[in-house]
């Protein structure tokens, strides 16, 4: 399984920090992880690390801003992968299902789940909005999202049954909790 991390000062604002990761992938996969190396992607001009666990895995686990998740969305390094992980914000509607999307066209049975969200403050303006900001939560050694910190407390229960509780599936199909629930709230009212 590939372990993508985008290399901005707020993802990973010191490299040392790249050992800690690779601790803590061992931890939630039981697997080792090969050295951490540079990917350079021109076309967005990001810089991103990546490293794998050694554990049979056809998946990528990437934490990084979304528009970077979108872009490696449409590229050959995720278009293989049986599940995607996204560790990000969705900050715009519908983002995951755009993230989505993209990797179908190469392999309709590809998994995807995004990060759970917290409302936030954001913005010059402070702007509410659902993110996923990472924070240095915890004794990791890196900052971490409230998914990375479920993940690690349900690691237990092997990797994909810890994946399910830590991060939101994300369906093909809109459903109604899209729009804001079924409106029968507003029935019941009447």
């Amino acid at each position: 399984m590939e372990w993508i991390v985008g290399s901005g000062e707020d993802i990973v604002p010191e490299v040392d920090q790249l050992f800690y990761r690779s601790r803590y992938i061992k931890s939630v996969t039981g697997a080792d992880t090969t050295a951490w190396s540079e990917l350079s992607a021109e076309e967005v001009n990001t810089k991103f690390y990546i490293c794998s666990s050694l554990d049979g895995r056809n998946g990528c686990f990437v934490t990084a801003h979304i528009y970077d998740i979108i872009w490696l969305s449409k590229t050959s390094l995720l278009c293989d992968k049986e599940f995607v992980i996204a560790n990000t914000c969705i900050w715009k509607r519908w983002s995951d299902r755009m993230v989505l999307k993209n990797l179908q066209t190469s392999s309709t049975k590809v998994r995807l789940w995004f990060a759970k969200q917290e409302l936030s403050l954001a913005g010059s303006k402070y702007q509410l909005r659902e993110s996923n900001l990472l924070s240095a939560v915890g004794q990791f050694g890196f900052l971490t999202s409230k998914s990375e910190r479920i993940l690690y407390a349900n690691r237990r229960y092997g990797f994909e049954q810890a994946v399910c509780k830590a991060f939101e599936p994300v369906s093909p199909v809109l459903l109604p909790k899209d729009f804001g629930g079924l409106g029968l709230e507003n029935l019941l009212r009447h």
